[in-house]
């Protein structure tokens, strides 16, 4: 299992915005080893929550802690790519994320049985998008990313979520900016984030379907 803490911070920028920043702050990072070529790869996402969606709606109304459990791939939850459960805490502006590798034929058991806290839980909804990564040169522990295309759907009652093909809600029109460290930010990016006035917000992509969808 792995398992690691840092800082998190998001925000929200339109198109023109991310080509200005990324423009500016290109000397000082470089692309994940997953975006060959400067192309994006795709993460798709089933969140797990109880029957009323107690931990989502716990989590807007609660800032100072929140917890959400998922399951991660990338190449839709395919029986030869590796698809990890997660979860994430965030206390007092820490996130805490716990992960492991989920093999195929134990995922029928895994949301038959899965629990939190002593509530039972349901896969609840689909989240895809793109993303583009990259690591500062200077400091791996420094990540910033940006998601683009983020779409959402609620999962049938009988778990079923492989066909994940079905009509999609659109998140939002904007790119998700994060920004994931452990050492702080450095001068170079306060001072850009500054400059095109990009301004922390919180956002959760699975809240934002969770409103839309009620």
């Amino acid at each position: 299992m792995e398992k690691f803490n840092r800082i998190e911070l998001k925000y929200l920028v339109d198109y023109s915005t991310f080509e200005k920043f990324l423009s500016e702050i290109k000397n000082y990072i470089e692309l994940d080893e997953y975006n060959y070529n400067n192309e994006f790869y795709s993460i798709y996402n089933i969140y797990y929550d109880t029957a009323t969606h107690y931990f989502i709606r716990h989590g807007m109304i609660h800032k100072d802690y929140k917890t959400k459990i998922r399951l991660r791939s990338y190449n839709k939850f395919d029986v030869k790519s590796d698809i990890f459960i997660e979860q994430k805490e965030k206390k007092n502006g820490v996130v805490y994320k716990h992960r492991s590798i989920v093999e195929p034929q134990d995922i029928s058991n895994l949301h038959t049985n899965l629990t939190l806290n002593e509530q039972k839980l349901y896969p609840k909804c689909f989240i895809g998008y793109d993303r583009l990564a990259f690591f500062s040169k200077e400091d791996k522990e420094l990540r910033i990313t940006f998601d683009f295309n983020i779409t959402g759907c609620a999962i049938a009652d009988d778990g079923m979520f492989f066909n994940l093909d079905g009509d999609k809600i659109i998140l939002t029109e904007k790119i998700v900016l994060e920004v994931k460290t452990n050492n702080g930010l450095p001068h170079w990016l306060i001072q850009s984030l500054a400059q095109y006035r990009i301004h922390s917000k919180n956002y959760s992509k699975y809240g934002q379907w969770y409103k839309k969808e009620k």
